[in-house]
């Protein structure tokens, strides 16, 4: 999967809230689910659990710049969680765990995460997929367009994957 998304940190969610509901968003549900990072040289590896039991090994990478940028990603439905976790654990080591309370919201096909992650604070992460009818180029366009709507200033942008933020925020204290 390829997608042009936008993370930004925000107070509330009330003022995104609104203005999806302006432009006639539709909400896709709310969940909780445990993300495992582990330490690889080149991208991220990450075991995805939601509040179901299901789970996902993913790998991805995009560049560390804030605002609109290109996310390739891999996903790996998996039957048997624990294995693959010990698998992972045995040869990459144990990463940053991030647990967070996540709402999807749908613009067309572009998704809309509003996530309160534990410990971290909460974040607007916006994405729009990339595919033979919508190239980067309009995909970064539709985020560039609701980043301004949503009214994001630099400062609330981040370029931080969760497990970063995570590491930052442990720094700090």
């Amino acid at each position: 999967m390829r997608a042009v998304e936008a993370k930004a940190r925000v107070d509330e969610f009330t003022d995104v809230q609104k203005t999806l509901k302006d432009l006639g968003a539709r909400r896709g549900g709310e969940w909780e689910e445990k993300d495992v990072y582990f330490k690889v040289k080149r991208g991220k590896y990450k075991l995805k659990t939601d509040e179901d039991g299901k789970s996902a090994l993913l790998f991805y990478f995009k560049d560390a710049v804030k605002g609109a940028k290109l996310c390739v990603c891999e996903k790996l439905p998996l039957k048997e969680r624990g294995k693959m976790s010990q698998f992972l654990q045995a040869n990459f080591g144990q990463g940053v765990e991030i647990k967070r309370k996540r709402s999807r919201y749908m613009l067309d096909s572009i998704r809309i995460f509003l996530d309160d992650v534990l410990d971290i604070g909460k974040f607007v992460k916006i994405e729009a997929p990339v595919d033979p009818t919508t190239p980067v180029h309009d995909a970064k366009k539709h985020v560039d367009d609701l980043v301004k709507k949503f009214r994001f200033t630099d400062r609330e942008l981040t370029s931080y994957t969760y497990d970063e933020l995570h590491r930052i925020a442990t720094l700090k204290k």
